[in-house]
């Protein structure tokens, strides 16, 4: 009766419903071109986690986890420097975006300072030789400085085993290394051909509003610098880059594969109908319910996350699944003879309950999904559930107005796609089906079964420009530019982390501020006064130019004609001499700049020791205390990770040791542990709420408990067999595909609710799969082909979702056309009370 006056109520106003839902379809369509997928992963996070608080405020006084990567490629060392001073010195002016700029090492204040940053050993060993050598020292300024501090050594009234120490200390490797690190300022490769600036973002939050303008505005900014070096290869990488990329790729190929999802689906009905207008009945309403649900998801959400950037595609799947019922019905009255007004009668009489009952439970077990911590199922379940409701409206009412006003002639009907064949074949041997559908379901979940989860976000990227950049720059620069930060309220807290974090074997690199506030002081400062004043007190050795090669000889000379015990130091002593005869002018000339250099910076740490003291916070740089100092003084440590911590047990592992080692640590390590746990409790908890819900919906509609639990036949056994194709397959969930299960659950629900209803009143197997067999078996393809085709996108995070879907739906196929129709030939008298 309420069907019959639903029917006539939309009958009686049918070119109202047409013209109101063409104003609405138009008002909802403006806020629906807005939308926008957000590939951002913190934000699908509930904000009033303790973990996530925490990350907050840590990344508000010391920035974003994600640094912005621009990476300068060339041959022109000079021009690489000059660049990126340029472009440093612009990016600043972004404080909007940028938090701080890291581009350089504190090569110049620890030059100054290097006596003091020196290992103890290396220190009193180095005044030793200072203190015997103090004229040297003062040569070491002096133009053909080599030539004259051998000259003057030799000209000593005795050449002995100090001054052959001092000669050889000046060439070993350590001295070699510390030159290395004169010319390493910038954060060069190895070979020096590529430099890296670091930029660190104001917003930690994976607000993708937030890192496109951030990455446009460097863009921008980059643009005259990089027409000024046209030699250099400017590009940008790290995560906000990477993101916008993927974000933009998604975009444009989630709209292109939905056109083309749709085109498929229209050859699809037209094959399956044999007409192009049954085509058009059934997109029409889908395409409305898709643009009225994106108007309202924009209006109140404002986004399309990671998880709901399938949303059209999954409307179209399931929205078309409705209209393929209600027209599957529709024509099978029209072509027994019935008009169309009648024949809309019957479906509203027959087929709508079912239609209803299908979406109520479809839409409510995504509704069900609004109870779940992790945003992201929280989102997925808002749009879907209510992209199911605006599918039943458009189909109920838009619909059935639009067929009221058609002129739709009988034809002759088509053999149906399930033949009596088949039902005779499984019906036959329905024993030996049903053993071996549950043998390939049950026996592998038996054997070697696991579901496990992906903790390694990196295996989550596309194969973009911007991931393969960031990828060759690990590899060239052999470390990960994923890092945690430690918090520290005073120095020596922070040095505790850093011992603490030295012990561990976690890190590639741990950049602390420790390691700029020298040890031992009070004990150094005083030698190095005093080695300052005799430096000062010390009287310059007139030195004559002498050819290097000369003084070589009489040094060797010397050597060979003084006794000297140790015999270590006059062959050490040999070598240097002979590496020295035999090198060019330009190779002379580079060493002893370096040396002039070396030595410089000797006498200038003597200096800042005399005149400024002990080093302290406070005496550093100012752009060492921006990178690691908040505004409330608190000190910075941070960790880099080794690569290939992304598996579950490494990620605990090293969320552990950094808890243990501060509980006031947090960054991508602990976000991302937090993450999944959510992932974990949320597929568990919301796949139990769907089917609960589900249960108690199908309970009530048709109010027997065993024709319920036929019902849920196909999703349940459909849900097992997925999870085991996973195991099988080694699949593990992850941020996205995680809403696989609870969309199985919901999408798999409706055919058997059709079949069963189609059952109960034709009590005929057959006449079961005539009519509702060949609905279900076009809307799971239909379901098969939207969900299928994601896999194309190329994007591990869509494509795995779209595949795992297209089995899952193939498997609850399997299942509604051969469990379900022998369970009901098995069962049916218990059941149904039918012989």
């Amino acid at each position: 009766m309420k069907n019959r006056n639903l029917f006539r109520f939309i009958i009686k106003y049918r070119l109202w419903i047409i013209i109101i839902s063409i104003i609405l379809t138009i008002f909802l369509g403006i806020f629906a071109s807005k939308t926008n997928i957000d590939m951002g992963t913190y934000t699908l996070l509930p904000e009033n986690d303790p973990e996530i608080i925490k990350f907050k405020q840590i990344s508000e006084n010391f920035g974003g986890f994600d640094n912005l990567i621009i990476t300068i490629k060339g041959n022109d060392n000079l021009k690489m420097e000059q660049a990126t001073e340029e472009i440093a010195k612009k990016i600043k002016g972004l404080s909007e975006f940028i938090k701080y700029v890291d581009y350089k090492y504190p090569v110049d204040f620890i030059k100054e300072n290097i006596l003091l940053y020196i290992n103890d050993d290396l220190f009193y060993k180095s005044v030793e030789l200072l203190k015997n050598n103090p004229k040297v020292l003062k040569l070491s300024q002096e133009k053909n400085n080599l030539s004259k501090m051998l000259l003057y050594l030799s000209s000593k009234n005795s050449f002995n085993e100090q001054d052959l120490n001092f000669l050889t200390e000046l060439f070993n490797d350590e001295n070699e290394d510390f030159f290395k690190i004169l010319d390493m300022k910038y954060y060069y490769n190895e070979d020096k051909k590529n430099l890296l600036i670091f930029l660190r973002p104001t917003d930690a939050t994976h607000d993708m509003k937030f890192f496109q303008n951030m990455v446009n505005a460097v863009e921008k900014s980059l643009n005259p610098i990089m027409q000024k070096y046209p030699s250099l290869n400017i590009g940008i990488t790290g995560m906000p880059k990477i993101m916008s990329e993927q974000q933009d790729n998604l975009n444009t190929k989630i709209a292109t594969i939905s056109t083309i999802v749709l085109f498929l689906l229209i050859i699809l009905f037209i094959f399956s109908f044999k007409k192009f207008s049954a085509s058009i009945y059934i997109v029409i309403p889908i395409l409305i319910a898709i643009i009225w649900t994106l108007g309202i998801n924009y209006l109140i959400i404002g986004r399309l996350n990671i998880v709901t950037s399938i949303f059209s595609i999954l409307l179209l799947g399931l929205g078309v699944d409705f209209s393929l019922h209600f027209l599957t019905k529709f024509y099978y009255e029209i072509n027994s003879g019935k008009n169309v007004l009648d024949s809309l009668e019957m479906v509203f009489h027959q087929t709508l309950p079912g239609i209803f009952a299908g979406a109520i439970t479809t839409a409510a077990s995504f509704y069900v999904l609004m109870f779940s911590k992790f945003k992201g199922l929280f989102e997925l379940g808002f749009i879907a559930g209510t992209g199911i409701l605006m599918s039943l409206i458009t189909i109920t009412f838009i619909l059935t107005a639009i067929l009221s006003y058609s002129k739709i002639k009988p034809s002759k009907i088509q053999k149906n796609v399930i033949s009596k064949r088949f039902t005779d074949t499984i019906i036959k041997y329905n024993y030996i089906v049903v053993i071996l559908i549950l043998a390939i379901i049950f026996i592998p979940l038996l054997i070697n079964f696991r579901i496990e989860f992906n903790y390694n976000a990196f295996d989550l990227l596309p194969d973009i420009p911007s991931v393969r950049l960031e990828n060759s720059l690990k590899e060239e620069y052999n470390n990960s530019f994923e890092y945690n930060i430690l918090v520290a309220n005073s120095i020596e807290e922070s040095k505790r982390q850093y011992e603490e974090l030295k012990k561990t074997d976690i890190y590639s690199e741990i950049d602390s501020l420790a390691l700029l506030i020298p040890d031992n002081q009070s004990e150094k400062i005083p030698i190095l006064k005093d080695l300052y004043n005799k430096y000062l007190t010390t009287e310059k050795p007139k030195i004559a130019n002498v050819s290097l090669k000369l003084v070589i000889m009489l040094v060797q000379n010397l050597i060979e004609n003084k006794k000297i015990d140790n015999t270590f130091y006059i062959d050490k002593t040999k070598e240097v001499l002979n590496y020295l005869n035999n090198l060019n002018k330009n190779e002379l000339d580079n060493l002893q700049k370096n040396i002039k250099e070396y030595f410089y910076y000797v006498i200038k740490s003597m200096e800042n020791a005399t005149t400024k003291g002990e080093i302290s916070i406070d005496d550093l740089p100012e752009y060492l205390k921006d990178k690691y100092l908040s505004k409330n003084k608190n000190i910075a440590t941070f960790v880099f990770l080794k690569d290939g911590l992304w598996d579950e047990k490494s990620m605990k592992k090293v969320y552990t040791i950094l808890r243990n080692i501060d509980e006031n640590s947090t960054g991508t390590t602990f976000v991302w542990v937090k993450l999944i746990d959510y992932i974990r409790e949320d597929l568990l908890r919301s796949s139990i709420y769907v089917f609960i819900l589900i249960f108690f919906i199908v309970l009530i509609y048709f109010r027997k408990l065993k024709i319920t639990l036929l019902t849920l036949t196909p999703v349940i056994l459909g849900a097992l067999w997925l999870l085991n194709f996973m195991s099988l397959l080694n699949i593990k969930f992850n941020i996205a595909n995680i809403v696989v299960i609870p969309l199985i659950l919901g999408i798999g629900i409706d055919d058997g609710i059709h079949m069963i209803h189609n059952y109960l009143i034709n009590r005929s197997i057959i006449e079961m799969i005539k009519q509702s067999g060949k609905a279900v078996i076009i809307t799971s393809l239909t379901s098969m082909i939207g969900f299928g085709s994601l896999y194309f996108v190329k994007d591990p995070l869509v494509s795995q979702m779209g595949f795992l879907l297209f089995f899952g739906i193939f498997f609850c196929l399997i299942i509604s056309l051969t469990i379900l129709p022998l369970f009901i030939q098995l069962f049916k008298k218990s059941i149904f009370n039918q012989k």
